[in-house]
């Protein structure tokens, strides 16, 4: 029967939000009709209402099914929304309310940025709201919280000795009400109703699959027929039976518990018992039943974080030889994984497909599986692997180390905890060549003055005490599987590819990324073999003449070709784990029989210029977010970044991606350049690449940056923030590196500017690379394939290009304008602010956090206070860092820049710039 909505409602509702009440008609009927899930249909109403949570819920009360308003209740109970003890009692007659109302209806959604919604709810606020009816904690039996509710679901019933009285293991809210039978597991009624509707609207399973690890199916309105497994193992239920009140259930602590584990090493304040219980029954909320008592070893805990490989991963390998069942973990806590920069969009997509092939792998080749855990708002990954610990009784942790500094903290306090409790912890290198604190290429006055600061040889210097690479490791030959398995989660859960709807449709912006990539481990090893038997030659060959050259008989790099497939990819892969940089790439690479040992040398130096990246954030924790020196916190942008541009406000939007595009600025030069729309078909087809496909090569970066920074004179955080969304590979240590060399305020300053039209005799020569992401301009010949505005109007119209229409005019007319606009703010910086910093040679001091003083190599258009540009890429040659020299020497001695400069100082400084730019 049709519940009616209150008198006027409609109208009001109409009023308020205008033309999206249409919208909200379309998603609530399909939602109604079992189009849209229960998650997608709260995100998408709380987006047209302005997250009005009090009128989101005056809506859900008018929907016709109410199963519909129970699968809408369950959904906020989990993201927070809703209070977990709002749950409808059926088997009392207690008679709360379905929906909230007053206070209880204020509750925003969990979110990452404190300018989303106004005001995240507090964490102990949360916990408290959802625990207030728990009875204070009997602390004569300090065992207890962690044996009740790691034992959740077991009838006890041995006549005589004193019992707990057991709730529902589920929502922990309401006392248990009905029994699985043969299985004996139990639950309240209200978790039975919103189960038995699970089970008939989503995919069956297989039966040893953990609650919520669900493939990626849509849900329709077909239901199945299969009689309802038991929630917790799985099993065949013949039929579920009350619970009498006579005869209530009740849960007693087992005689012989394994010793009690506590949830934190900290010792108890008083009154502290009853947080204590709160936090432990709600990071155990949908445990599974205790685990067996068993007399064999123990299990060892392996943690997945950056690692998503079998073969070389050195925790997993070395907890394998113990001897003793491992359990493989995965914790998405993006609190404490993420700090200040959240995953972007692109990041999580993959990350939930690498953890898939993993779980997969783990699955056809050991028997094994991963347990996936997200802990509530409140409490971290040490929480979650206490309560796995208490759950199979491991008494080891072994984890592969990461090397930002928030996540060296959270680490560092895990293990204290873990240590604290008996546990054994071991910590791994599985990620980098040199580890941060190993590697000192500062460690000398010399290295800091006179080895170019910030650059890669700089940084070798200081790893050539530690020796080689060592050797990868192999595979395990078994992994042995505990007797119980934690429950876990589900990797759907963690929502790590949950794709928005506009309309009541899907928005698969993560298309072009499925197509593009093979994810997993198979995928990287086949990405590895194609660039060693196919593009390792080709890395560093100048052999080729032809297009591009620059007729000195050096032509550039076929590495810098944006149209094959000459350079690595395989960034995505390393980032995540899915190969071993610091052995499996540099042993295969350096072992290469190849000719070209040219090739193979400058390949093996990105793998030292990446874990530069993580020396240089581990040294100066700030550089993501500030300038590394300081005196360009004052430089001049025509775009510049504020406090208000905070990362993870801007991120945030990442997970609904409404307008397909992250509102982080609505400056139209800035809005133009994330959208490929700037009017320079090779900085917007490298745009286009990296927003379909997430990525795009090292060079094609350099383009981009570069037009932001040198030409738009935009500040360079905001183009590291675009990226961080819109790269698969996207790293904190190398973006923050590499934007603020590009920026002019890093270790290294970027001694080159590439052009966006002459860039690409270099890089896309016949404009094969701007003809497949701008489809619309396929038609022009490679004359004007780069420079559209040149062809004349017929051969315009012939081709079927109209500027302006199908394609965009051009952002900027006059480059060489820009270029002495952003020149300019530089130099207006140094002679002020910045005048303090400026050495005798014209380079400049960074005070480092230990007092002594680094001297950083900076760009000859800088250190001559220049009035026009002298870095600069000419139509009459093809961009190479290693042809620089050429083009330095020509801007020096034709300008005539330093004239008021003897010929030998001259001479010096043209030395100390070609030195810089080739090591």
């Amino acid at each position: 029967e049709k519940v009616m909505p209150p008198k006027g409602y409609v109208s009001r509702l109409k009023a308020r939000i205008g033309d999206r009440f249409q919208i909200l008609k379309d998603i609530s009927l399909n939602f109604q009709h079992r189009e849209m899930d229960a998650a997608t249909y709260c995100e998408v109403a709380l987006d047209i209402l302005e997250d009005d949570t009090e009128v989101f819920f005056q809506l859900v009360e008018i929907l016709p099914d109410i199963a519909l308003q129970e699968d809408v209740r369950a959904h906020c109970i989990v993201t927070g929304l809703l209070p977990q003890n709002s749950r409808a009692d059926t088997s009392s007659n207690d008679s709360r309310p379905v929906i909230p109302s007053g206070d209880n209806a204020q509750h925003h959604r969990p979110s990452s940025s404190a300018e989303d919604d106004g005001v995240a709810p507090a964490p102990d606020r949360y916990v408290g709201e959802v625990n207030h009816s728990i009875e204070p904690l009997d602390t004569s039996q300090p065992y207890l919280p962690t044996d009740v509710s790691a034992g959740v679901g077991c009838p006890v019933d041995d006549g005589g000795e004193a019992h707990q009285l057991a709730q529902c293991p589920i929502c922990l809210d309401q006392p248990s009400s009905v029994r699985c039978e043969p299985c004996g597991h139990h639950l309240c009624k209200s978790c039975l109703q919103i189960w038995r509707h699970t089970c008939k609207t989503q995919p069956q399973h297989d039966a040893g699959a953990a609650w919520g690890d669900r493939h990626q199916v849509r849900v329709t309105s077909k239901k199945s027929h299969a009689p309802t497994p038991c929630p917790f193992c799985r099993s065949a239920v013949k039929a579920y039976t009350n619970i009498k009140p006579e005869t209530e259930l009740v849960l007693k602590a087992p005689t012989h518990a394994r010793p009690s584990i506590p949830s934190t090493h900290e010792p108890a304040a008083p009154g502290a018992a009853n947080a204590d219980r709160r936090t432990t029954q709600l990071s155990c909320a949908s445990r599974a039943p205790p685990p067996p008592q068993t007399s064999g070893p123990a299990p060892c805990i392996v943690w997945f974080r950056q690692d998503m490989r079998i073969a070389d991963n050195e925790a997993l390998y070395h907890a394998c030889n113990k001897g003793v069942p491992v359990i493989p973990v995965f914790i998405l806590a993006p609190d404490e994984e993420e700090g200040d920069w959240p995953m972007g969009g692109a990041s999580r997509y993959w990350l939930h497909h690498s953890l898939k092939c993993l779980d997969a792998s783990l699955k056809s080749q050991y028997n094994s599986r991963i347990v996936f855990r997200r802990p509530l708002p409140g409490m971290g990954s040490v929480d979650e692997l206490m309560a796995v610990i208490r759950e199979s009784g491991a008494q080891s942790v072994f984890y592969n180390r990461v090397y930002e500094p928030w996540r060296i903290k959270r680490d560092q306090q895990v293990e204290a905890t873990l240590v604290a409790a008996g546990v054994q912890v071991r910590s791994f290198n599985s990620l980098l060549l040199y580890e941060p604190w190993d590697a000192k290429p500062d460690d000398s006055d010399d290295s800091c003055w006179n080895s170019g600061f910030g650059s890669v040889r700089f940084f070798l210097r200081g790893c050539e005490p530690l020796g080689a690479p060592k050797q990868p490791l192999g595979k395990p030959t078994r992994i042995i599987a505990p007797s119980y398995m934690p429950m876990s989660t589900g990797l759907q859960a963690l929502q790590l590819a949950d794709l928005p709807r506009k309309h009541g449709r899907t928005i698969d912006w993560a298309a072009g990324i499925r197509s593009t990539w093979e994810f997993g481990e198979a995928g990287a090893a086949r990405a590895l073999d194609e660039f060693v038997e196919e593009g390792l030659d080709k890395f560093d060959d100048r052999s080729k003449q032809g297009a591009g050259s620059d007729g000195t008989g050096r032509p550039p790099s076929e590495r810098f070709r944006a149209d094959k497939r000459n350079t690595a990819r395989i960034s995505p892969y390393m980032h995540f784990g899915e190969m071993s940089p610091n052995r499996q790439v540099y042993h295969r690479v350096a072992e290469k029989h190849s000719h070209n040992k040219r090739s193979i040398n400058t390949f093996l130096r990105r793998l030292a210029w990446r874990d530069l990246a993580y020396w240089a954030l581990w040294r100066f924790p700030y550089t993501p977010v500030r300038s590394l020196r300081p005196q360009y916190e004052s430089q001049r942008w025509d775009l510049g970044w504020s406090s208000k541009d905070d990362p993870v406000a801007a991120l945030q939007v990442k997970k609904r991606r409404w307008d397909y595009f992250m509102q982080a600025s609505k400056d139209p030069r800035l809005r133009a350049w994330q959208r490929g729309e700037t009017g320079y078909p090779l900085v917007d087809a490298a745009m286009q690449e990296m927003w379909i496909t997430g990525y795009m090569t090292n060079y094609m970066r350099h383009i981009t940056a570069g037009f932001l920074i040198e030409y738009l004179n935009i500040d360079w955080r905001h183009g590291e923030l675009w990226y961080h969304d819109t790269l698969v590979d996207a790293d904190v240590p190398i973006q923050a590196m590499m934007w603020q060399n590009g920026g002019h305020s890093g270790m290294d300053q970027w001694n080159f500017v590439m052009h966006p039209v002459f860039a690409a005799k270099a890089c896309d020569p016949d404009g094969d690379y701007v003809r497949k992401w701008l489809p619309m301009l396929k038609g022009l010949p490679r004359e004007y394939i780069h420079c559209p505005w040149e062809a004349p109007a017929t051969l315009l119209a012939a081709a079927g290009v109209t500027l302006g229409r199908n394609y965009p005019k051009r952002i900027i007319v006059d480059l060489e304008a820009a270029r002495r606009n952003s020149l300019a703010a530089v130099v207006e910086m140094r002679e002020k602010i910045g005048a303090k910093y400026v050495l005798p040679d014209g380079n400049e001091a960074l005070h480092l956090p230990d007092g002594r003083i680094a001297r950083c190599i900076t760009r000859v258009d800088y250190k001559v206070m220049a009035k026009e540009p002298l870095t600069r890429q000419t139509a009459a040659t093809a961009w190479d860092e290693e042809d620089v020299q050429e083009e330095i020497f020509y801007q020096l001695r034709w300008k005539n820049v330093l004239g008021m400069l003897s010929d030998q100082e001259q001479g010096r400084m043209l030395e100390e710039e070609i030195w810089t730019l080739i090591i």
